[in-house]
């Protein structure tokens, strides 16, 4: 059995929210990268509890599966390994154009 449709329609509805507010404000981004499951949790998304789950000292997110795991808990754990690989992009993407910003030179104004 697959995550129900309506369950994946609430957990996409509440992702959205989250990923608009971290591009749209800067503070909220830096949050999410520092605390990524509690920022999550606030907005109503979980980890399921038969997922394991580990966080490294640099903040990594790993999610693995039981041995004995349906189908609903594979589909539901690749969406978060998704959203948590977005949440990552979102820090790559600040270190980046931070990095990427030259000063402009006279020809160029």
């Amino acid at each position: 059995m697959n995550m129900s449709p309506k369950k994946k329609a609430d957990m996409d509805a509440k992702w959205q929210k989250v990923a608009a507010k971290a591009v749209t404000q800067e503070d909220f981004k830096q949050k999410l990268l520092k605390d990524t499951l509690g920022v999550m949790k606030e907005f109503g998304l979980e980890i399921p509890e038969k997922a394991r789950v580990s966080v490294t000292v640099d903040k990594e997110i790993n999610i693995g599966l039981p041995d004995d795991c349906d189908e609903a808990l594979k589909e539901e754990v690749t969406w978060w390994r998704w959203r948590i690989a977005a949440i990552k992009e979102f820090g790559h993407e600040l270190k980046k154009s931070s990095e990427d910003v030259a000063p402009m030179s006279e020809e160029g104004i």
